[in-house]
Order: C-alpha cells, then structure tokens, then sequence
C-alpha cells in the first residue's frame, strides 16, 4: 500500500469520507492512480483482526470489560452483485431471509451498558473451506446472580446493539460495497470498514454528536461555505 500512498488508514478514511461509492475505480480517481495501483494496494496487506483490538483496547480497559457484556453475532455481507469474488457463496441470511450469495462474517461486540457504548473487540471471515456449515445459538452468562427471568431477558436485549453496529457499518462505511474478487482484498476491506467505523465513533464521542452527524460533518461544512454561511453549529430556534 505504501507504494502508492494507499496505507490501511487512509483507505479506512477513504471510506469515511464517500458516501455512495467504494470502489477501486473511484479511490483511483481521487488517489490520481490507475485502477490497478488501487486495487494492488488494497490486497497488498495481510490485515489481521488482532489490529483491532490493538486500536480498541484503550477504549475497552479491564474494568470496563467486567462489567458489561460480550455480544457475539454472525451476518453474511450481501454480495448478490457478483459471482466472482474469491470467498462470497451461497449462504442462508436471516437479515435477507433467503440464501444470498455473500460473505459470512463474526463479529464480537463489548457493550457497556452504563454509558451505552458499544465497541467491536474482534471479528472472524468465515471459510467455507475450513469453517463448519452447523449453525447453534447459545446464551451465556457469568453473571450468576441473574436468577429471575426479567433481568435475563434485559440482559439478552444487549443483543440489539450489534444490530445497531452492523446498521452503521453498511450505511456508513461500505462495507457490504467493495466489488474487488480476491479474498484478500475482502478482508482488507472488511477489516478497515471496521476500523473505519472505529475512527468515526472516536470523533463522535469527542464532540457529543452521533456517528450518522459524524460522518455528515465535513460535507455539510463544505456546503456552508460554498454558500459563503459560517461553519459554527448553532441549534435552531424552537418554532
């Protein structure tokens, strides 16, 4: 990546900073490379989720992690657009409800509930080739104390907050929307939509906004001063 300039952090602010399109092509464009500088610098790195946690862990100090929750969750990245992409198959997506041709991917999710932040720890591609195809839930819980069925049943609703993140993660940093066909540079992409994701979050908590406010940001301070208004926030008066 380094050849081109293309190193994994500028990519995963490439992907902050489009908001429709996330392909070579287009990172070519604005990179001034050819297409094929792009798509070579995308694969040339063998990204590994251990990066993850190197960039988390700050975020997630042990006391935080022994009193909130450890969320684990499976979802196959849509990849219905094309039949050429090295590690997307055919595969059963509850989120589509069909068999969708895609890429299955884990994701281990640390949910605070106190403060409400939720921050991915780790995550796993799976490989039909060496991966089972059986598929069983569990719930499990160290905390013995959870005797009634209410209190189980509000610790179970943490399960919503990794839909939440995988929400983001589509709309916010494409990452359903590479097209590149060499699994390697799938997982590069899965891996720095994840970070990208990582590094929005981090600049929305810095500014009390959302990470949807956070990714809108730089756009709207161009249109206000391409229509010559100040960039400072200010709330609307009430009506």
């Amino acid at each position: 990546m380094a050849r081109t300039g293309i190193s994994s952090d500028v990519y995963a602010e490439y992907l902050l900073s489009t908001f429709d399109n996330f392909t070579c092509s287009h990172l070519a464009e604005i990179m001034d490379c050819s297409h094929d500088a792009a798509s070579d610098a995308l694969r040339g790195h063998s990204l590994v989720p251990r990066a993850l946690w190197d960039r988390v862990r700050r975020h997630c100090p042990l006391e935080l992690r022994r009193r909130g929750a450890m969320i684990l969750d499976d979802r196959v990245l849509d990849k219905n657009f094309s039949k050429k992409i090295e590690n997307a198959c055919r595969q059963w997506s509850g989120n589509a409800g069909k068999v969708i041709t895609g890429v299955g991917v884990v994701n281990w999710l640390h949910y605070d509930p106190l403060t409400d932040d939720y921050l991915p720890i780790d995550y796993r591609i799976w490989d039909r080739e060496r991966d089972g195809t059986k598929r069983t839930e569990f719930h499990m819980t160290n905390q013995l104390h959870l005797q009634s069925r209410t209190t189980a049943e509000a610790v179970l609703g943490y399960g919503w907050k990794i839909e939440q993140f995988y929400r983001e993660l589509k709309q916010l940093t494409g990452i359903e929307r590479c097209q590149a066909r060499k699994q390697r540079s799938q997982r590069n992409h899965i891996h720095c939509a994840i970070a990208a994701w990582l590094l929005l979050w981090e600049r929305a908590r810095s500014l009390g906004i959302t990470v949807y406010e956070a990714k809108r940001r730089p756009f709207t301070d161009y249109l206000r001063e391409r229509f010559g208004m100040p960039t400072a926030y200010r709330r609307p008066h009430p009506v």
